[in-house]
């Protein structure tokens, strides 16, 4: 698809990190004062974690959201996190994503996952997201 239409590349990018960013959750806060979310009540000092993931997962806040739409409108994800707490990297993580799927696109014909996704092995963690190992069986571009 960005193949065939290159002007998608950074919609593409921003559901990428939507869908399958590497940050899953932020760093862990404690509550100045008991805070009501949800119907539930969290005590003052309580610990709390934000789960970006789930976050950008949400359906209140995207139609389809466990679907990948390279073409998604209005796509306001959290892949950086937001406010005070957003990545001061957010411009060069996005600019290396983008380089590397150019990249790809540009020197790699076809190519697809050597094994069933079921199979890919994900490091153990809970704030960062990534393969193990990505085994990909590709032709060369011609």
């Amino acid at each position: 698809m960005l193949r065939e239409q290159p002007e998608l590349m950074e919609s593409a990018v921003e559901e990428l990190l939507r869908y399958a960013g590497g940050m899953q959750m932020a760093s862990f806060h404690y509550t100045k004062e008991e805070v009501e979310i949800g119907g539930v009540t969290i005590p003052r000092g309580e610990v709390v974690a934000f789960v970006l993931f789930a976050a950008n997962r949400d359906p209140e806040q995207f139609e389809n959201p466990d679907q990948l739409d390279l073409n998604r409108p209005d796509n306001s994800h959290l892949g950086f996190g937001l406010g005070m707490h957003n990545c001061l990297g957010q411009k060069l993580g996005r600019m290396l994503t983008t380089v590397a799927i150019e990249t790809v696109l540009e020197r790699i014909g076809d190519f697809q996952l050597a094994v069933p996704a079921d199979q890919v092995h994900w490091r153990p963690g809970a704030l960062l997201r990534a393969p193990h190992e990505l085994p990909v069986v590709f032709t060369a571009k011609s």
